[in-house]
């Protein structure tokens, strides 16, 4: 039989929802070809931009997402990326170098608001694989009102979270991480983000604020259970970076039952984790250890690193926020 790559599992298309469409990035479908985009952006302008470059197996709607539907008003802010349903925190931003103004309200529009659950039924949409949500705020309840289809189908989650409410009355990280443990998820990657308070001098080091972060949380399947299901979270864990838990999870399923064509599947996928090499770099890096030039490159090494992490902070001193 033909070898399914771990690009296209088995199932049909994966589905990928992004909540906050404004600025996506094609890295996914990038990595699966044959991936179904399902965007949701509430500035009409920015909809319309984006349906206007008619890219093939996308969809986009023109809504804002909630835990209910209704009429909401978007807080429409300088930067549009920083726009929501929640009024911007400025009495804690504007304590941040470079913040305030972003944030800074401009216009509010009345937007129609709609749960995750109501509209993709309303559409047809049975499956869904990844969620992603960045929607200033309002992640909590977006995911409040998509728990049909994230107890049912979602396998990855894409989240951004915060530290700090940076708009009022918005949820936590913790509030997140809790949620969404209590329906099957493990948080396996979590970038964060610090912030600059405006009273030191921007040539001054810091450590800053942790404000922000993009987490990603995969699910945990039922190995006795063994389905298409685990194939697809094996090929979104490797997606993710985590190869480790997509050979957990293929090898799990050989406890459980699988049809012939798919038991084929996992075998390959199984035997092409486990025999996976090493990149070029990391190979010849291996070969450089038992060298006579060790201690020279180790030393080399050493202050190569010194000299990019001056180079970091640095940076760092400019700007108002960063990524750790």
């Amino acid at each position: 039989m033909t070898k399914t790559p771990l690009s296209a599992p088995p199932g049909g298309p994966l589905v990928y929802v992004d909540c906050g469409a404004r600025g996506v990035a094609n890295l996914f479908q990038r990595a699966f070809r044959t991936a179904e985009y399902i965007g949701f952006e509430p500035d009409a302008e920015e909809c319309a931009r984006l349906v206007a470059k008619r890219k093939k197996r996308r969809r986009y709607f023109p809504l804002a997402l909630g835990g209910r539907a209704g009429r909401r008003l978007l807080h429409v802010t300088r930067s549009p990326a920083c726009s929501s349903l929640l009024p911007p925190n400025l009495t804690l931003l504007r304590r941040f170098r470079e913040c305030g103004a972003l944030f800074e309200v401009v216009a509010e529009r009345e937007v129609e608001t709609v749960s995750l659950d109501e509209h993709l039924a309303a559409e047809g949409i049975q499956q869904v694989d990844v969620l992603k949500l960045d929607t200033q705020g309002s992640e909590l309840e977006i995911l409040e009102g998509a728990d049909d289809i994230l107890r049912r189908s979602v396998l990855a989650v894409q989240v951004e979270v915060e530290f700090a409410q940076m708009y009022r009355d918005q949820p936590l990280f913790g509030a997140i991480d809790e949620h969404l443990r209590a329906r099957g998820f493990q948080l396996f990657d979590l970038a964060t983000y610090r912030g600059r308070r405006a009273t030191l001098a921007p040539e001054q080091p810091t450590r800053g604020q942790l404000l922000w972060g993009q987490a990603v949380y995969l699910r945990e399947l039922d190995a006795e259970e063994a389905s298409v299901r685990h194939l697809r979270l094996a090929a979104l864990a490797r997606f993710y970076g985590v190869p480790d838990y997509a050979l957990e999870v293929i090898e799990a399923i050989f406890s459980g039952s699988l049809d012939e064509a798919d038991g084929e599947v996992a075998r390959v996928w199984r035997d092409e984790l486990r025999g996976a090499k090493p990149g070029r770099l990391a190979g010849f890096l291996d070969e450089f250890e038992d060298s006579a030039f060790q201690a020279v490159f180790r030393r080399l090494g050493d202050w190569w690193l010194e000299v990019g992490d001056a180079f970091v902070e640095v940076t760092r001193r400019r700007a108002g926020t960063w990524r750790d």
